[in-house]
Formats: C-alpha cells, sequence, structure tokens
C-alpha cells in the first residue's frame, strides 16, 4: 500500500522578525503619535487611524526622516517575493497607514478589499498588545467541531506583537485582535496593502 498526502489550498504567511532597528522603530512611533488623525471603522475603543484608500504613510515617512531611507523599497521587496511566491506578478504597494490602540480597544474582524496582499509591520508593542488574529477561511470548521485540533481544523493562528514584527498575509483572509482587548498604552501598527 502507497500513501500520499497532498495538503489542498494552504494559506501562505510571512512572518519577520527586527524588520527595522529601535531608533527607526522610535521615529515611525513619534510620528504616528505626534499627528492628528482620525478614527477607522476596524477598531472598538480608544484608537486613532491615518487610513485612507489615497494613504502613503511610508513614503511620507521615508521623506521626512533620513534614517528611514529606503523604507519604501525595503518593505515593497517583501511583498513582491511574498506575492510571487504566491502566484501573483507585478504587484505594487497601493496605501498604508498608521493605526493606533490604547488600553481596552479592540480590532474587529476585517478584510482588506481591493488588494492581493497585506502586511502589518508592528512599530511599538508589549507583552500587553492584543494579538493579531488569522481566521482559517474553511466556512464549514464551525460545523465540525473536532475533537483535537490539527493543523487543517484550527480555527485561527495568532501572533503576539513584537515591535519591528512584518507579518504579510493574503488581503482575503479575515484577521483582528479575536476580540481580545488592547491592554497596552499605545499599540502601534503600520498596515499596508499591495495588488
Amino acid at each position: 500500500m502507497e500513501k500520499q498526502v497532498i495538503k489542498l489550498f494552504p494559506t501562505l504567511v510571512h512572518h519577520y522578525r527586527e524588520v527595522l532597528s529601535p531608533v527607526q522603530l522610535a521615529a515611525i512611533a513619534t510620528h504616528c503619535l505626534s499627528v492628528e488623525a482620525g478614527q477607522h471603522r476596524a477598531f472598538i475603543g480608544d484608537t486613532k487611524s491615518s487610513f485612507s484608500r489615497n494613504s502613503h504613510l511610508i513614503e511620507n515617512l521615508e521623506t521626512n526622516y533620513p534614517v528611514l531611507k529606503g523604507l519604501h523599497n525595503g518593505l515593497s521587496k517583501l511583498m513582491i517575493g511574498y506575492a510571487l511566491e504566491y502566484g501573483f506578478e507585478g504587484i505594487q504597494v497601493k496605501n498604508s497607514w498608521f493605526n493606533v490602540q490604547r488600553p481596552g480597544s479592540v480590532l474587529k474582524h476585517h478584510v482588506h478589499t481591493d488588494s492581493k496582499i497585506s502586511a502589518a509591520l508592528f512599530v511599538q508593542a508589549d507583552a500587553q498588545s492584543s494579538k493579531l488574529h488569522l481566521e482559517n477561511p474553511n466556512p464549514f470548521l464551525n460545523y465540525i467541531r473536532p475533537e483535537n485540533f490539527t493543523e487543517y481544523t484550527f480555527e485561527y493562528a495568532q501572533f503576539q506583537p513584537v515591535a519591528g514584527d512584518l507579518i504579510l498575509f493574503p488581503s482575503w483572509i479575515k484577521h483582528g485582535s479575536g476580540f481580545e482587548a488592547n491592554l497596552s498604552k499605545d499599540r502601534i501598527v503600520i498596515s499596508i496593502n499591495a495588488s
């Protein structure tokens, strides 16, 4: 008897550590905390966000902070590499923005429309920061409730944010904080979309 294991329809996620130096992270955090920003409908509670379909935060940071020179190209290369591995060619960063969460705030589960690849770059986070949850896209998992969870039946994957981490994932993956409230003072993330 011969057995062949076929893993159908895997979801590719890239997780990079220490993408930026402490000096670069501090410059971005200072910027995000000092500028006026509005609210984003993906959040509940005390937050601020520079979200806009036309927001180009990464390019603006690079222009205004010499220590961030090469930020756009560096992040773009990582996203292009991810996209090529996923099967997408000609990917370009379309928009980028910051989100600041304060204690008690929650990131609702959502997807990024009009985008193929998304990224979360954690600028400021600690052990009290809410985790990033990526939901399993299989809609039937709610019906089967397995006795033991395996790589095929987990309902979600979660990542504890660490400053300098970059997580790349398909824009159609539903993500949020798993209804967990953020407890850190200022959880700062740069969100990026590419298509």
